[in-house]
């Protein structure tokens, strides 16, 4: 009789330990799932904005395009330095860029390298060639290039 419940137990217990791989592995499985739809939303979110591109300069560095962009050129901040980025005057190609108006068109963020980055600056331009960014921000500057 003791026997008889070992064996029962045992395979009870082989029982639940195999459900639960099965269980980690469904857990998995849906986070995969969410992590790629949120992807897929961040790229259709890009889509709708028209973004043509994501940049990142360095101040004073001239960076050629291939292909000469119309549209409106905009710096963007993390969260962390949109205060402090929006007291610096920026220039694109000796142009002075405009501050972003709030709740605007021109109002927006993007995710870029697992960060959220909100426009803060821009700059219309036609038949742009190469980016020359001027300003006395200390570090790179993340641009996005949206078309009209």
């Amino acid at each position: 009789m003791m026997k008889v419940i070992k064996v029962l137990g045992v395979a009870l217990l082989f029982g639940l330990l195999s459900g639960c791989g099965i269980v980690s592995e469904a857990s998995y499985d849906t986070a995969g799932a969410i992590k790629a739809e949120s992807s897929k939303a961040y790229q259709s979110e890009e889509e709708q904005l028209n973004v043509k591109d994501i940049l990142v300069v360095n101040k004073d560095e001239v960076l050629p395009l291939e292909n000469h962009f119309s549209g409106t050129v905009y710096v963007m901040f993390t969260k962390e330095d949109l205060k402090e980025g929006l007291k610096t005057d920026f220039s694109l190609n000796d142009k002075s860029l405009t501050d972003v108006k709030e709740d605007s068109q021109d109002d927006f963020n993007i995710r870029y390298h697992k960060k959220t980055y909100f426009s803060a600056k821009k700059i219309s331009v036609e038949n742009l060639d190469q980016i020359k960014m001027t300003s006395t921000w200390p570090d790179d500057i993340a641009l996005t290039l949206r078309s009209k």
